[in-house]
């Protein structure tokens, strides 16, 4: 895709669940080519999170908030 296409990125989306916008339920991946001028945008604006929120979580998902 990379040489054939020549896009500036990718992107690279799973949704897991209805509320993640998931239409079929099994495993798979969308790769989708991106160019710096295409219209496509993303369904949320991005934006720094609290980095103290995200250790606080990412202690939960290891299993070593206490």
């Amino acid at each position: 895709m990379k040489d054939v296409l020549e896009p500036d990125g990718f992107n690279i989306i799973n949704s897991c669940g209805a509320a993640a916008w998931q239409t079929i339920f099994h495993f798979h991946l969308h790769v989708v080519p991106r160019y710096e001028d295409d219209p496509l945008e993303l369904p949320w604006v991005p934006k720094e999170g609290d980095p103290d929120e995200i250790a606080a979580v990412a202690e939960k998902i290891r299993g070593t908030d206490g």
